[in-house]
C-alpha cells in the first residue's frame, strides 16, 4: 500500500485497514487487507494524486478527502452532491438502488471536472476513485458523526434527524453497501474475468436486557419470595429465590438467559 508523501491522511493506518476488509467482505472478495488483495488481483492500492503515480500500472488510486471536505461534511452548510449513475459506474452498468447516489467526500485533489465522475479508466490499467470511498464508508461503519455529535435526546441518544443520511434523503438507504457495489464494478473493468465470491449468510440473534436477575437485592428477594408463596404457590420457585442469595446464577431469569 503507497501512500504520497505528505499526504494529511485523516485516516490511520489500522482505520484504512479496517475499512479495506470491510469492503473486501462485502464485495465478496476473499482478500483481507491489501497485501493479501495484491497477491489475489495483482493489483496494488495506492493512495493520492494520480500525477505522483502515472508510472504505475495495474493499481487502483484511492483519493484521499482533505479537512476542507471533512469541515464541509460535518458543518452540512450546503446538501450533499448527488452523482447520476452513469457518472458513478462504468459504461452499460446501473446502480443498485435508484439512478443516483450521495456523496459524502471528495479525494482532496479532486478538482473541477473530476468531482463530475465517481471514477475512471486510466491508462496503464489504472481505476483512480475521486470520491474518497474508503473515508466515506469508514464514516458511515464507524458513525463517527454519533461520536462527535452534541445535540442528544432527553436519553443521550443521537437523533437521526441529525445525521447526515437523514438530511441528505439517504436514511432508508444501504449507503456502504450501495459504495461496495460501485467499486465492485470498477473492479471488473481491471479484472473481467473475477466473479465475487458467494457470501454465506448467517443469524446472529441477540437481545437487549438492563437486568439479569429478578431479584437482583435483597429487598427484591424478601418481596420475591413472599410472592412465590403467596400470589404464585410455588415452593420450587421460592427455592429459586432463596438459592439466588448465594448464587446469582440460581435466578430464574439467569437460568432463562442460559437455557436460550
Amino acid at each position: 500500500m503507497l501512500y504520497m508523501k505528505n499526504m494529511n491522511l485523516s485516516l490511520t493506518s489500522n482505520a484504512v485497514e479496517y475499512t479495506l476488509s470491510q469492503l473486501f467482505r462485502r464485495v465478496g472478495i476473499e482478500a483481507r487487507n491489501s497485501e493479501e488483495f495484491k497477491s489475489e488481483f495483482d493489483l496494488q492500492i495506492v493512495f493520492g494524486a494520480l500525477s505522483s503515480y502515472e508510472h504505475l500500472s495495474n493499481t487502483i488510486i484511492f483519493s484521499l478527502a482533505d479537512q476542507n471536505e471533512w469541515q464541509n461534511l460535518y458543518s452540512q452548510v450546503h446538501p450533499l452532491q448527488w452523482l447520476q449513475a452513469r457518472y458513478v459506474v462504468p459504461a452499460g452498468k446501473t446502480l443498485p438502488d435508484g439512478d443516483s447516489i450521495p456523496i459524502l467526500l471528495w479525494g482532496g485533489q479532486s478538482k473541477g471536472a473530476s468531482r463530475l465522475q465517481f471514477a475512471e479508466v486510466k491508462e496503464n490499467n489504472v481505476v483512480v476513485f475521486h470520491v474518497d470511498l474508503l473515508s466515506s464508508i469508514f464514516f458511515m461503519l464507524a458513525r463517527l458523526e454519533e461520536l462527535n455529535g452534541n445535540q442528544l435526546d432527553k436519553h443521550e441518544r443521537f437523533p437521526a434527524k441529525q445525521s447526515i443520511a437523514y438530511q441528505n434523503n439517504f436514511l432508508e438507504r444501504p449507503l456502504v453497501e450501495e459504495y461496495a457495489f460501485v467499486f465492485a464494478e470498477w473492479l471488473t473493468v481491471l479484472r473481467p474475468n473475477w466473479r465475487p465470491k458467494n457470501r454465506k449468510l448467517t443469524y446472529q440473534i441477540s437481545h437487549d436486557i438492563d437486568v439479569i436477575q429478578r431479584s437482583p437485592s435483597l429487598m427484591s428477594i424478601a418481596k420475591n419470595s413472599v410472592a412465590d408463596v403467596v400470589k404464585y404457590q410455588s415452593f420450587t420457585q421460592l427455592s429459586h429465590s432463596l438459592s439466588s442469595v448465594c448464587s446469582p446464577k440460581a435466578d430464574e431469569y439467569f437460568r432463562r438467559r442460559v437455557r436460550r
